[in-house]
């Protein structure tokens, strides 16, 4: 008898450690609850632009009772978005993180990350998809002395801090828009093009937005005549 017990004890944790192994297996296997998820890469509450919120969207299983939350870069949860009293309805659904903390304060800039906590389900996941909040606006570096005379081509050679899209503007007229966001880039408008932006001549000035939509202040670099 005075053995059974140590035999009993191993037994018992062999049949704990087989029943997690189980549930660990189920959950495993198991089709995820949520699928289809959107998350905005960057955003800046700043900018009053389309890119002042997160979107945070997936599609739902199953009828739940959810929980969005934001967690930092250390794993703390640092705004509820979302609570529901009632179950959510299965299907799409769509939030929209404005950058503010529980408090009311503004989130500094970093990474977040969204978790979704499923009541019904007793599941809680916290999504791959990495949210940067940034506010701080990129910085552009003529590389050359920019060719603005004309009738020749205006030309323009500068780097950025961070990928972001050149903006050149000539007499106040937007001449460019880069759709690529090289961080070294070299700007290069034919006469024609300009004459026909009706930006023949006056000062010309460049800035960058970046992705998260912040825009640098407008840099006069000299004027075309």
């Amino acid at each position: 008898m005075a053995r059974l017990g140590p035999i009993l004890l191993v037994l018992a944790l062999l049949a704990g450690t087989a029943a997690a192994f189980g549930v660990t297996q189920t959950l495993k296997t198991s089709p995820s609850p949520i699928l289809q998820t959107q998350v905005a890469k960057t955003f800046s509450p700043v900018c009053g632009c389309d890119t002042r919120t997160a979107r945070i969207a997936f599609r739902l299983r199953r009828a739940d009772r959810v929980v969005i939350a934001i967690q930092d870069s250390r794993g703390r949860t640092v705004r509820v978005l979302f609570s529901s009293r009632h179950r959510v309805p299965a299907g799409s659904h769509e939030w929209a993180w404005n950058g503010r903390l529980d408090g009311g304060a503004r989130a500094p800039d970093g990474e977040y990350r969204p978790r979704v906590e499923l009541e019904d389900a007793d599941r809680a996941i916290v999504l791959p998809n990495r949210i940067a909040l940034d506010t701080q606006p990129p910085q552009v570096i003529l590389v050359a002395t920019p060719r603005l005379g004309g009738p020749g081509p205006l030309v323009v050679h500068y780097r950025l801090n961070e990928p972001a899209r050149g903006l050149l503007s000539v007499g106040g007229v937007r001449v460019a828009r880069t759709y690529r966001v090289r961080l070294d880039y070299t700007l290069r408008l034919a006469a024609a093009t300009l004459a026909a932006a009706g930006a023949r001549s006056g000062p010309v000035t460049l800035a960058a937005e970046d992705l998260a939509g912040n825009r640098s202040v407008p840099q006069r670099i000299g004027a075309r005549r």
